[in-house]
């Protein structure tokens, strides 16, 4: 360590200092004129540079003050190599002259005058101090004394090796940097470590408040062995005391049915018998021929005459009403019939209509047989045979059942008989091996639309794991053959926009860039096309999700044409307007459905139908058009074409355009439709518009051009529907039976096979992930039912709260199938 100077020869120093700066040339430096340049060290500064070295050395040694124990270290040093260029350590770490502003005024290469300027800026700054905080020191320890982001990136380390002097100068025996640290600043800390230390009390936040029991949300595979031992041993405890309560309640309601119930004895009953007997002819006259209430009343009636259960016959309305209340929830119908209050068929009874064939996966001929009773094939005409099939796959639950009735193991995937054969052939050829067949994850379901009638029947099964475009072209083509054999007419197939099924369509092109909508039906008598549909709801959610992602949710589009964008921002300031409204216009404001969920999608409101059908609605394409901003005119444009686009996909009704006032809601009665026109001219003239624009910019290369517009898979899925729509419409229209019919194209869409999953998850108001048995069985139970199944509560379709569709209470007098039980044959003695 060098010896305090006197002031005297300080300014001596100081003054021959000067002397050197003015001698030394900025053109020529050398080494040696930078290393005469550097004014006298104090403060713990020495000069370490050797006559071996090819460079200068300086350092600082802090020799910490008692009653402090940590070990004298060096805290600054300066390099300046023979170049001329430097470096400064900080607590041996290198400061990047780009992390901190006191060094940017600082050459790359040194002269005298730098030198000088170098070697006091770095002596009088202060050393950033960090985050060294004990609770945040804690935090570090727990997670392995870094921190990173959820990219693996470092953001923040411990430096626990090197003591960290802070402004008081006080000692730290350790820190939290973050791994921008300036190190070197004028006075505080850094902006780094500044702006990080709001994170790290956050992190220390959740750490504090971290529950130490698993979260029964996260899957077992993620779980360590001790996380997956303490799971099971907090779900044992749950049980068990599940299980008291339980048993407390059985004890309860036992003692509340032995101190207030009162026994039904032969006399009460008959008592009860004859006040119904007397009241039957007032209940008749409430209640009309022909109603539910009614026809409850006299099977309630018929029962309670009965002296034996097993004399009563069951009215097959009352059957399917019955199997209905059993899919949701077997228990609750259980303590319905056990309360004695009324009567309802037993399980057994129910189980034989429901199981009078065996239900399997695939195609089935019985199935076959309940269709055309069903559709009352017989008495239809030529006109109410056309059929549309809708196909869709749900994701279902992984696991095998044994079933002892057939002997089978049902859960792996069976995709028909020629399907299964290639499979095999396939895995042996990539493993040489034969293996068992791979266990499904999905479930295709094909379902049979009436287009004139009111049939919603769901007609096979197929358990998948990766479904493919050849496998659904066989499987496709051997359901149109079987329809067509019993009677039925195909003429459209309707599927979401999912690849194996753009891969089905896409399989009838003669051509790779040709639009195919239509293809040649191979089992009609009579030459007919059978018409490939997108779902027009799915198109409506894939257009508004390229719309969110236009200047918003990640910016992935930017949708423009004619010079114009069509961002989601127009529709957000829309939402902040009416929000402001709603403080200054005391509860009168405009777009009253427009909420937060229509503008910040999450991950299930991107699977909303109506959140998107709202967006692109006629009333928003209004508020864009009363604000007046010109740079909104193509998002107004863009909107009100896909309110209309939708409206003609969407008529439900024959009435329902003069309850809305909205023309294009009418039903399809002639060709000459001037929607049909707008269709064909207006709606595939603007996809045409638009991609025309994008594509006479020269500016931007291809992968770009493709962010401008909707993407490709929606656009074809759009012109492959208005051209399917549009000549399926002329082809009704030139039948000689359609006088005086109409179509409601509302029957294209897959609502039916959307609301049949949803009764399929909610059987038993919890089966959120059914298996492959369960889907199996509840089919059958709601091919039973027919139109008696009730929507779920649940589901991506609005849900018909009345018990009959229609609305018209149709008692179906019909008797339903029933397995018959084999009668034990008496043996002669």
């Amino acid at each position: 360590m060098p010896r305090n100077t006197s002031l005297c020869s300080k300014k001596k120093s100081a003054k021959k200092a000067k002397l050197q700066l003015s001698s030394c040339s900025t053109e020529t430096t050398t080494l040696e004129d930078l290393a005469a340049s550097i004014p006298p060290l104090a403060g713990g500064w020495s000069n370490e540079t050797t006559q071996t070295d090819v460079q200068i050395v300086l350092c600082k040694l802090n020799c910490p003050v008692p009653p402090s124990t940590v070990a004298p270290f060096i805290s600054h040093s300066i390099i300046v190599n023979a170049d001329l260029t430097w470096k400064v350590h900080i607590q041996s770490r290198l400061v990047q002259k780009s992390h901190t502003n006191v060094l940017s005024n600082i050459p790359d290469f040194l002269d005298c005058k730098s030198m000088v300027e170098l070697f006091n800026v770095v002596s009088t700054s202060t050393i950033c101090p960090g985050n060294p905080d004990l609770h945040f020191l804690e935090l570090a320890k727990s997670r392995g004394g870094s921190f990173m982001s959820c990219s693996g990136e470092v953001k923040a380390i411990v430096e626990g090796n090197i003591p960290t002097i802070s402004p008081t100068g006080f000692v730290l025996s350790s820190t939290i940097r973050n791994v921008n640290c300036s190190m070197l600043i004028c006075g505080g800390k850094c902006t780094y470590c500044t702006a990080y230390r709001s994170q790290l009390r956050a992190l220390y936040s959740r750490f504090m408040h971290k529950s130490s029991e698993i979260d029964k949300r996260t899957n077992d595979r993620y779980l360590s062995l001790s996380e997956a031992t303490n799971k099971i041993k907090t779900l044992r405890k749950k049980c068990i005391t599940l299980d008291d309560k339980v048993k407390g309640l059985q004890k309860k309601v036992e003692k509340l049915t032995d101190t207030f119930t009162i026994d039904v004895d032969c006399s009460l009953h008959t008592d009860i018998l004859s006040i119904m007997n007397e009241n039957d002819r007032n209940v008749k006259d409430e209640f009309p021929e022909g109603t539910f209430r009614r026809l409850f009343w006299e099977q309630q009636l018929k029962a309670a005459r009965c002296t034996d259960a097993r004399q009563m016959r069951w009215h097959p309305t009352m059957i399917k009403w019955c199997l209905n209340l059993k899919l949701l929830s077997s228990s609750a119908y259980n303590s319905l019939r056990t309360s004695g209050f009324i009567k309802l068929p037993s399980e057994r009874t129910l189980l034989d209509y429901t199981h009078f064939f065996t239900s399997k996966t695939g195609f089935q001929t019985e199935v076959e047989t309940m269709l055309i009773h069903e559709a009352k094939l017989s008495t239809l005409t030529e006109l109410e045979k056309h059929i549309v099939i809708l196909f869709d796959e749900m994701k279902i639950k992984e696991g095998l059942v044994y079933k002892q009735n057939t002997e089978n193991i049902i859960g792996f995937v069976e995709l028909g008989g020629i399907n299964d054969i290639l499979s095999k052939l396939e895995e042996v050829n990539e493993s040489g091996s034969t293996q068992h067949p791979p266990i499904a994850k999905h479930i295709l379901c094909i379902m049979v639309r009436g287009i004139f009638i009111d049939l919603r029947f769901p007609f096979a099964h197929f358990p998948t794991k990766e479904l493919t475009g050849e496998c659904l072209y066989n499987i496709m083509y051997e359901a149109i053959e079987r329809l067509e054999t019993i009677g039925f007419k195909v003429i459209a197939l309707t599927g979401d926009g999912a690849s194996p099924n753009r891969k089905f369509f896409k399989l009838h092109s003669v051509k790779s860039k040709e639009l195919t909508f239509k293809y040649r039906n191979p089992y009609a008598k009579e030459e007919r096309y059978i018409y490939f549909i997108s779902d027009v709801p799915h198109l409506m959610k894939t257009t508004r999700n390229c719309w969110s992602h236009s200047f918003w949710n990640g910016n992935k589009r930017t949708l423009w044409i004619n010079g114009k964008w069509i961002s989601w921002l127009h529709i957000k300031h829309l939402y902040e307007q009416k929000l402001q409204q709603l403080v200054h216009s005391n509860g009168l404001y405009l777009l009253k459905k427009l909420s937060k969920d229509h503008i910040y999608l999450t991950s299930f409101s991107r699977m909303r139908v109506d959140l998107a059908v709202e967006v692109l609605s006629s009333s928003v394409a209004n508020m864009l058009k009363f604000n007046g901003d010109s740079d909104t005119t193509e998002t107004e444009r863009f909107v009100r074409m896909f309110d209309q686009f939708f409206d003609c996909l969407n008529v439900r009704s024959p009435n329902e355009h003069v309850t809305k006032r909205k023309p294009y809601l009418k039903p399809y009665t002639s060709s000459t439709d001037e929607r049909l026109c707008w269709l064909k001219r207006d709606f595939l003239g603007y996809l045409d518009e638009w991609e025309r624009s994008v594509n006479s910019r020269d500016d931007i290369c291809n992968a770009d051009k493709a962010k401008l517009m909707l993407s490709k898979e929606t656009v074809q899925g759009l012109r492959i529907t208005v051209s399917s729509f549009v000549e399926l419409i002329n082809y009704f229209v030139e039948l000689p039976d359609f006088k005086g019919k109409y179509v409601l194209s509302e029957r294209l869409s897959q609502d039916p096979i959307e609301n049949y999953f949803g009764q399929l998850r909610s059987k038993g108001r919890r089966c959120q992930n059914p298996s492959v048995s369960d889907c199996i069985t509840s089919a059958q139970s709601i091919r039973v039912q027919r139109s008696m199944s009730m929507m779920p509560v649940r589901g991506n379709c609005a849900r018909k709260k009345r018990l009959f569709p229609d609305g018209k209470e149709n008692i179906d007098d019909a008797p339903l199938p029933k397995r018959r039980c084999a009668r034990k044959k008496q043996t002669v003695k």
